[in-house]
């Protein structure tokens, strides 16, 4: 959860409840964090595979250690599952800070599965597209991790012909 002050600048010290619900009051996961960098992270460590809907909610609940009582209304936000017909599914995680021109992107992949595939990619940038690639499936085997770090090649500007005569 971004957390910013009304200028847009990154807010640290203030506490978010975090819920996540299938349900109007079918609550299966509560925190409180206090943002760091302007973030607050979290992760919901089970949902049940039949839920097909998860309402999230974020409020700020004090600043710097000091309730806010309500002066601040809560953000609500819907996520529903996904269908993958390989049972696969991949999460980038966020950066640590935000990328300067010229400089490598190095995201951090984890898996639901193992790496025995084509990792095909694209970068965006204010909309647009500004890097495609792929790693081969020689390098995501050698990742022995369901975690692992990838650096995409700024210099490799368009995927290579896949074999089916079209592009990635």
């Amino acid at each position: 959860v971004e957390v910013t002050y009304p200028d847009g600048s990154p807010a640290d010290g203030v506490t978010v409840r975090i819920k996540a619900e299938l349900a109007p009051k079918d609550n299966v996961y509560t925190t409180e964090l206090v943002s760091h960098n302007g973030l607050v992270e979290f992760q919901i460590p089970s949902i049940p595979t039949a839920a097909q809907y998860v309402w999230l909610e974020s409020k700020v609940i004090a600043i710097d250690g000091k309730s806010t009582g309500d002066q601040y209304l809560p953000n609500y936000l819907s996520i529903s599952s996904w269908y993958s017909p390989s049972k696969c599914h991949l999460l980038i995680q966020p950066l640590e800070k935000p990328l300067q021109v010229g400089e490598d992107a190095r995201i951090t992949l984890k898996s639901t599965c193992l790496c025995n595939f084509t990792l095909h990619y694209e970068v965006a940038s204010r909309g647009n597209i500004v890097l495609s690639g792929m790693q081969s499936t020689n390098i995501t085997l050698q990742r022995t991790k369901r975690s692992t770090s990838v650096t995409f090649d700024r210099n490799f500007n368009e995927t290579e012909d896949n074999g089916s005569g079209t592009r990635s």
